[in-house]
């Protein structure tokens, strides 16, 4: 559909004026005829289109009216369809000439890339620099662990005792637990020495 102000002046212009094409304003399209219809065909599809754009009509369009009554005008006088054929033509080889050029472009682009590549593979590699070896992480030697006291020893007969729902073991082992921890914490005692008299 063409725009609204390429409607408006078409809507105003006289048929006298020389015929021109307008790939927005393409006649054939506005009709929905192809290039061979012939004046029947055009007249038929002028009526058509027109009943929905009259302006008596609340759906009328007064502009675009104007351009359907001056498409079928156009194509209806043999001479005039003929230049405006011509100028048509003209346009449509000019607009697959240019889509060509960008063909042709964008090919010879993509085969340069192509040889680049090619270039660049061909050539030899640059020789690697040899970098130092990382240093192994030092080893760390860890102390063996001290040998499990006699708490530790208590603690886990006792919750093992508790596992197995024998009690009276772990009240035991609870209990020699608890002397041992208080032997551990208690300082040993210091000698007095005598005094001599």
């Amino acid at each position: 559909m063409p725009a609204s102000g390429s409607l408006d002046a078409i809507a105003g212009r006289s048929y006298s004026e020389a015929v021109s094409y307008d790939p927005h304003e393409d006649f054939y399209v506005l009709l929905g005829v192809p290039d061979t219809a012939t004046a029947a065909e055009i007249k038929a599809a002028h009526r058509a289109r027109i009943q929905h754009q009259h302006p008596d009509k609340p759906t009328g369009d007064a502009p675009m009216a104007a351009v359907l009554n001056h498409a079928r005008d156009v194509l209806m006088d043999s001479e005039r369809r003929a230049a405006y054929d011509d100028a048509r033509r003209h346009h449509l080889a000019k607009v697959a000439a240019e889509a060509a050029a960008r063909a042709k472009a964008t090919a010879t682009a993509r085969a340069a890339t192509r040889r680049k590549k090619r270039v660049r593979a061909a050539a030899p590699a640059a020789p690697k620099v040899a970098r130092k070896a990382p240093k192994a992480p030092a080893i760390v030697r860890h102390a063996t662990p001290p040998p499990p006291s006699v708490v530790d020893i208590a603690v886990e007969n006792f919750v093992r005792s508790l596992q197995n729902k024998s009690y009276g073991k772990a009240l035991g082992w609870f209990v020699l637990g608890t002397l041992a921890s208080d032997a551990e914490r208690r300082p040993a005692p210091r000698r007095r020495r005598r005094r001599r008299r």
